[in-house]
């Protein structure tokens, strides 16, 4: 099976005093398969996209209690571009020394981590080691995107204080 592509577009329009949105994703498998997904009111997307979000967070987390060697390095070698004086530094060339290392140092054959996973390790770098936030530049997530997109058209979660 092939890699799973969102492709996702955003339209708002205002029907008297009412503001609704029509987002459209298409899912795209192989080319070939085409799943479209169509929600009348913003909030129901903001639920699917935090809910998606929440997976790849669980997903990466399950990943990284597996692997604690990619924290071990990602933090050592983070740490050794601190004191070497740089004030910012990419995440994706920490990971990428990492690969380096894990493959052909090591010889340890195939070291596969995600693309996905590399902004998870800088956000963990920088909730436990606070006086470094910031030294990895990160832009938001794709949901968080979407999500800040649907707020910004006047949604809100779907909050419910009584059932």
């Amino acid at each position: 099976m092939g890699v799973a592509i969102w492709l996702v577009r955003g339209l708002a329009h205002k029907n008297g005093n009412k503001t609704s949105a029509h987002i459209h994703a298409t899912l795209r498998i192989n080319k070939e398969v085409s799943i479209k997904y169509k929600a009348s009111e913003g909030y129901e997307m903001i639920e699917y996209y935090e809910k998606k979000l929440d997976k790849r967070k669980r997903e990466w987390w399950d990943w990284h209690k597996k692997n604690p060697r990619v924290w071990e390095l990602f933090s050592h070698y983070t740490l050794q571009a601190i004191s070497s004086g740089r004030k910012n530094y990419s995440h994706w060339a920490v990971i990428n020394r990492i690969r380096w290392n894990e493959e052909i140092e090591t010889k340890g054959g195939d070291f596969k981590i995600s693309n996905d996973y590399i902004s998870f390790y800088a956000r963990l770098f920088h909730a436990r080691y606070p006086h470094h936030n910031g030294f990895f530049k990160l832009k938001p997530l794709k949901e968080e995107k979407e999500i800040e997109f649907l707020e910004s058209k006047g949604y809100q979660r779907d909050v419910r204080l009584f059932s």
